[in-house]
């Protein structure tokens, strides 16, 4: 009996997989990590082989201790933004260009005089970013025209391995947005952006919808995988549209904050917005007939990059996650006045801090590691919280929050008192990974329609309130956007 699904999150530090019963059981999780490399001061690059490898080992992990021939289908929530090129055999051409990277600021002169910034942003929903796949095209056009002259497809995560497991280079609209290069409107790829990168839709990935079958494994990729030939890819979407669905947040219109690498402030609607905050960005959800709206920002590399930082041992580690909690635990609210700012790629909101730089105000002889440590988590959720009121400014309402920080008590109590929102934590922080297995379902045929796979997957969920410190917290925030209010505006 074919009764088990596999959702796979492949996110920006790491491949995250889910085995699920048809009925909503998770039966085993499991998670593999890999590098960002840093060649130059403003590229950030990965290796599109480290997806596979971590994919094939996640794969074969999750479903060791059960019948690999019961596996049906499996799904795939992704990165976003992410650029690989390939050959026509499917093989990259370079390292994967990273939605962090920002390299291709400089070719923004181009499509600002072909396209304009506003006219951008209506046609992709998303505004224009020098770390998204239109501009890095056109910067290896520019700069590296054997790459460009090469290049088959333009890749993302996505269409990249729904290439490597299935033989078809599939994506679905929530990530063609995010490339800058789908015309949200139609739901097609955008005939001007193509023209100024003198490029045509022959060089891109299918376009699917997140719960179509991209088709069944090759008889390598199931080899590798371990798994049945017949075995179902979905296309799958955005990792944080995925991890919407996986929440349940899409269902009841909720607002998310999903925490990675990446932090996401979300929105649900069912038509297009109009009139939202300057810089959020639009998109068609993987969810059918639905639209989002969203604010990222740097949260889970923010600490990530203190923690390397804060070095230890003689051997050079890093803090344990659970000794950074300890040690912010022990720094009073506020961190004695020290405010972070979570900047490291610039703030999408407020306007005209796209150049904006990270960093610490108020740093004092008599801080130390815990002060810092707090510091960024506050800054982080005052950032998150701004965000989110801007997209939903409603007080009040269901809060759900899932990814890493979910798992930490002392954040989420932070995001809970900055917020003044009671949050909701799925019991699998990692919704991505159901979202994309309810997708996987709904390819195969198991549900009707991905809402009735999550809810075969609700499960027991954790609130945290509130707390009297909520008082106190009013006058970081405060703090934080006065800090704000005083940078750089361009």
């Amino acid at each position: 009996m074919k009764d088990l699904l596999i959702g796979l999150d492949v996110g920006t530090s790491a491949l995250k997989a889910v085995l699920v019963s048809a009925e909503g059981r998770v039966l085993k999780t499991c998670a593999y990590g890999y590098s960002l490399a840093r060649p130059m001061a403003d590229h950030v690059e990965q290796q599109a082989e480290d997806w596979w490898t971590a994919l094939v080992a996640a794969v074969r992990a999750v479903t060791s201790d059960i019948d690999a021939q019961r596996v049906r289908a499996l799904g795939l929530s992704t990165q976003g933004g992410t650029l690989q090129p390939v050959d026509a055999t499917g093989r990259p051409l370079c390292p994967a260009i990273s939605w962090m990277d920002t390299r291709a600021c400089t070719q923004e002169a181009a499509f600002k005089a072909s396209i304009g910034d506003e006219r951008m942003h209506a046609i992709t929903g998303w505004a224009m970013c020098g770390g998204l796949n239109a501009l890095q095209i056109l910067w290896l056009k520019q700069n590296r025209p054997d790459i460009f002259q090469n290049t088959a497809k333009f890749l993302s995560v996505s269409s990249y391995l729904t290439l490597r497991l299935t033989g078809y280079a599939a994506v679905d609209r929530s990530n063609a947005g995010i490339e800058q290069l789908l015309d949200l409107q139609t739901g097609y790829w955008s005939d001007p952006i193509m023209e100024t990168l003198g490029i045509d839709e022959r060089r891109l990935a299918n376009l699917v919808l997140a719960y179509d079958s991209a088709g069944t494994l090759t008889g390598e990729a199931a080899e590798a995988l371990g798994l049945p030939a017949d075995t179902i890819v979905a296309a799958g979407g955005h990792d944080q549209y995925c991890a919407a669905l996986g929440a349940g947040a899409a269902a009841n219109r909720d607002c998310l904050i999903a925490t990675g690498t990446a932090w996401a402030t979300l929105a649900m609607m069912d038509e297009r917005p109009e009139n939202l905050a300057a810089g959020a960005s639009v998109s068609r959800h993987v969810a059918p007939a639905l639209w989002g709206a969203l604010f990222s920002l740097e949260g889970g590399s923010s600490l990530e990059w203190l923690r390397s930082v804060l070095r230890v041992s003689k051997e050079g580690e890093a803090f344990p996650y659970e000794q950074l909690n300890a040690l912010a635990e022990n720094s009073p609210t506020g961190a004695e006045g020290l405010t972070f700012y979570p900047f490291f790629s610039g703030a999408e909101y407020p306007p005209g801090l796209q150049k904006a730089s990270a960093g610490f105000s108020g740093l004092r002889l008599s801080h130390d590691a815990g002060h810092m440590i707090r510091a960024v988590m506050e800054g982080v959720a005052c950032q998150a919280a701004w965000m989110l009121e801007a997209l939903n400014p409603e007080p009040g309402g269901t809060l759900i929050v899932t990814g890493g920080a979910s798992k930490s008590a002392l954040w989420t109590s932070i995001l809970a008192d900055i917020t003044g929102r009671t949050l909701t934590l799925p019991s699998i922080p990692e919704a991505g990974c159901l979202g994309a297995a309810a997708l996987a379902g709904t390819a195969a045929g198991v549900y009707t329609s991905p809402a009735e796979g999550v809810a075969q997957f609700a499960g027991e969920r954790k609130l945290v309130e509130p707390s009297p410190n909520k008082e106190r917290y009013v006058e970081v925030l405060e703090r934080y956007q006065q800090g704000v209010s005083q940078m750089t505006l361009e």
